[in-house]
């Protein structure tokens, strides 16, 4: 049981959860719930804005509840110092 149109990515080796991609375009529930987790994240974290619309946001969902949070961004050029 999950939210509709959820997109989850096929993890054969997580039998206990799932994990669901969210983008900035998805439904308000969806990034209410990001948002949620992002703005706990920052707290914890102590560190400045760690989200923005550019980043893919991937969620571990267990027992109906969110137990983990990755947020990706692409970065288009490195540098080497």
């Amino acid at each position: 049981m999950g939210w509709h149109n959820d997109r989850i990515i096929n993890m054969p080796s997580t039998r206990r959860g799932r994990v669901i991609f969210v983008l900035d375009g998805d439904p308000l529930v969806h990034k209410k719930k990001v948002h949620e987790v992002i703005k706990m994240m920052e707290i914890e974290l102590g560190g400045g804005r760690i989200f923005h619309k550019n980043c893919k946001v991937y969620l571990f969902i267990s027992s109906q509840k969110v137990v983990g949070c990755l947020v990706a961004e692409l970065i288009g050029k490195s540098f080497v110092s």
